[in-house]
């Protein structure tokens, strides 16, 4: 049983890289494309920044079940409760 988990934890791994490193080359596409232009409902950029842009995407784009501004109401009282949620 150990082993097996062993194994596929290496595949886990690298598919997680792989989504890290495309979440980095589309925020930063985006980030240069849209930057600013674009805003939330606060009155603040979706795509910003390059860390801002990969929250966003990660968030509204990977998950896309609308858990988005529930993890963003509960980052701005602690982002240890985002990191958790």
């Amino acid at each position: 049983l150990i082993k097996g988990m062993m194994a596929a934890m290496r595949s886990v791994f690298f598919t997680l890289c792989l989504l890290v490193i495309v979440l980095y080359v589309f925020g930063i596409a985006l980030t240069q494309l849209v930057g600013v232009s674009v805003l939330n409902a606060d009155g603040k950029p979706y795509f910003g920044t390059v860390p801002g842009s990969m929250y966003t995407l990660l968030l509204d784009g990977t998950l896309m079940d609308g858990v988005g501004p529930c993890v963003k109401a509960l980052g701005n009282e602690s982002y240890l409760f985002a990191f958790v949620f």
